[in-house]
């Protein structure tokens, strides 16, 4: 076993240089770097909105009734 004795003063000037270490890194990731000259970027298409016809929104609601019912069938305590 091995036992290292540093003084507050030490382990802050540590801590101090670990967390200006981070904070460069973090602010780095941050910046893109930059496309070369020939290339483009695709633009991204537009996902539509999500939104259920009102016959698949029933027709979930009647499986989602039938699945708790055989739930509730093979174990009633589970509720």
């Amino acid at each position: 076993m091995t036992v290292v004795r540093i003084t507050s003063g030490q382990l802050c000037s540590f801590l101090h240089d670990a967390e200006t270490r981070d904070e460069t890194k973090r602010a780095k990731r941050g910046i893109q770097s930059s496309l070369a000259p020939n290339c483009r970027k695709k633009r991204r298409e537009v996902t539509p909105p999500e939104a259920l016809s009102p016959g698949k929104e029933a027709k979930i609601a009647k499986c989602e009734a039938e699945e708790a019912a055989r739930s509730e069938k093979q174990d009633p305590l589970w509720r």
